[in-house]
């Protein structure tokens, strides 16, 4: 996770040139930040040192965490509403499901045999 001045930075410095700045408290901001990081799995994501330095390379962490602050807390995004009701029904289904909230998972050696991209864009639409 990225430091919330950081964050505030990239949400008001890389905002798209034609789209109109909509400030956001610090709290959409961290929020925003926060939310797209979320997965209901556990994830590692394990790539050689050439494959990590070509990611680098390729990704705009600025304007990727802009983008996705934008689309879920923005002025015409999802809004903190939202995500929360989207969380709690998440919840009730893992409850319902008999699920604990753990990390349970399993790797194959053939997932490890391929990488895959090394960049995936964790936006969305």
């Amino acid at each position: 996770m990225h430091s919330l001045p950081r964050l505030r930075k990239w949400y008001h410095d890389l905002t798209p040139a034609g789209l109109p700045r909509h400030p956001l408290p610090d709290d959409d901001v961290a929020a925003g930040g926060a939310y797209q990081r979320r997965t209901p799995h556990a994830v590692v994501n394990v790539l050689r040192a050439d494959q990590l330095e070509v990611a680098e390379g390729r990704r705009s962490t600025g304007e990727l965490y802009e983008r996705n602050i934008r689309v879920l807390v923005g002025r015409d995004g999802l809004g903190l509403g939202r995500l929360g009701a989207d969380l709690d029904g998440e919840r009730s289904l893992r409850a319902a499901a008999g699920g604990g909230g753990g990390n349970d998972f399993e790797l194959t050696q053939d997932e490890g045999a391929s990488a895959p991209p090394p960049v995936a864009d964790a936006g969305l639409g």
